[in-house]
C-alpha cells in the first residue's frame, strides 16, 4: 500500500506524523497549495514515501506551486540527484505502486542535428569524336555560369554551416510551461497532462473571476474532455444541468473529490437533501459536510420561526413586535440558506 507522511506540517494545520493513502494525500497537498497561491505564502512541508509502511523516500515540498502535481515534481527532483539508471529504477517502481492509474515517465529525448557527407562522385573522362562538331561557350555565358555555380555553392555551404552550428534550444519543462500560464502549449508539449491541467484551470474558475474563466474556455476548446460540458454548467451557475450531466456518467466522478462536492452543493440548491448525504459520504468532504449541517440547521430553523409565528398570530395586537422580530429572523434564515 503506498502511503505519505507528513512531517512538520503544523503551519498548514496538519499533524505532525500524519498518514494518508497517496490520493488523500495528494488531494490534500493540491488544496494547501491553492490556499497559499491565493494568500501569496510560502511553506515547507516534509514527507516521506512509505510502501507497506516501509519509508522508500524522504523529502521536501517547498509551497507554493504555480501547479502542484506531486509526480512531475518527485521524478524533475529525482532524475536531478541520482544517475539515470539509479532514476529510472525508483519510478519504475513507484509506478507499479501508484493506486489504479496508469502512468508512464516519460524520457525526454533531445532530437540532435545530424549530417552526412558524401564523396564527390568522378565522371569518367569523355573522349572527343574530332570528326563531330565541339559545343562551345562564349565568354560572357562561361561568366554567368559560373556566377550561379558560386552563388549555388555560397548558399549551400552557409546552409549546412548554419545546421551544423545551431543550438538546440531545451524543451521547457512542464513546471515552466504552467508557471507562464501557457497551458495550451503545456498539453501539447506534455499530453499525459491534459486532465490535470482541465482539473487545475476547473478549481481556479471557481473563485469566479473572469479571468480565470476564460482560462478555461480558451483551454476547453482546445481540448475537450468528458467532464467539460459539466464544467462549463458549473461555472454558468446551472445547477440543474450540473446535476443532469454529472447524473448521466456518475462513475467519471467517482474519485474526483473537487467535482463531487461541487454536485453536492446542487442538490442542496435543488433541495435534495438526501442525494446530498449520499454525496458526502462517498467523498468524505469535510467542507460538504459542514454545508448539509449548515443547511440542515437553517432548514429546521425556518420551520421552528414558522410554527412560532403562527402561534404569536393568535394574538397579533399583543405580540405584534414579537411577530416583526420573528419575521426578520424568518427572512434572514431564508436568504442565508439560498445563499448557499
Amino acid at each position: 500500500m503506498l502511503e505519505i507522511e507528513f512531517t512538520g506540517g503544523q503551519g498548514l494545520d496538519i499533524q505532525d506524523g500524519l498518514i494518508l493513502s497517496y490520493d488523500k494525500a495528494i488531494l490534500l497537498c493540491s488544496r494547501k497549495n491553492e490556499e497559499l497561491l491565493s494568500s501569496e505564502r510560502s511553506y515547507e512541508l516534509g514527507y516521506r514515501i512509505l510502501v507497506d509502511k516501509a519509508d522508500i523516500y524522504t523529502s521536501k515540498l517547498i509551497f507554493p506551486y504555480e501547479f502542484f502535481d506531486f509526480k512531475t515534481i518527485l521524478e524533475e527532483e529525482i532524475r536531478h540527484e541520482y544517475s539515470q539508471g539509479e532514476a529510472d529504477k525508483f519510478l519504475t517502481y513507484f509506478e507499479q505502486k501508484l493506486p489504479k492509474e496508469n502512468f508512464s515517465w516519460k524520457k525526454k529525448n533531445k532530437v540532435k542535428l545530424a549530417k552526412s557527407i558524401k564523396e564527390p562522385v568522378k565522371q569518367p573522362k569523355r573522349s572527343v569524336d574530332k570528326g563531330k562538331k565541339r559545343f562551345t561557350i562564349n565568354g560572357r555565358r562561361l561568366g554567368k555560369i559560373g556566377l550561379g555555380v558560386l552563388l549555388l555553392f555560397v548558399a549551400t555551404f552557409g546552409t549546412v554551416s548554419f545546421l551544423s552550428g545551431a543550438k538546440e534550444e531545451p524543451q521547457p519543462t512542464f513546471q515552466q510551461l504552467i508557471k507562464e500560464g501557457d497551458y495550451i502549449k503545456a498539453v501539447k508539449t506534455y499530453p499525459d497532462k491534459q486532465e490535470a491541467v482541465q482539473d487545475k484551470l476547473f478549481i481556479q474558475a471557481l473563485s469566479g473571476k473572469e479571468k480565470d474563466k476564460e482560462n478555461y474556455e480558451a483551454f476547453s476548446k482546445k481540448f475537450s474532455s468528458k467532464k467539460t460540458k459539466f464544467d462549463q454548467s458549473v461555472l454558468e451557475g446551472d445547477y440543474k444541468k450540473t446535476i443532469q450531466e454529472y447524473e448521466k456518467k456518475e462513475s467519471l466522478y467517482s474519485n474526483d473529490d473537487e467535482r463531487l462536492e461541487v454536485v453536492g452543493y446542487a442538490y442542496l440548491k435543488d433541495k435534495n437533501l438526501e442525494k446530498a448525504k449520499k454525496l458526502a459520504e462517498k467523498s468524505s468532504n469535510v467542507d460538504l459536510e459542514e454545508r448539509i449541517f449548515k443547511y440542515e440547521q437553517l432548514t429546521l430553523s425556518i420551520k421552528k420561526r414558522q410554527k412560532h409565528i403562527e402561534e404569536l398570530q393568535k394574538d397579533p395586537i399583543k405580540n405584534e413586535a414579537v411577530i416583526k422580530k420573528q419575521i426578520d429572523l424568518l427572512f434572514k434564515d431564508k436568504e442565508e440558506l439560498n445563499k448557499m
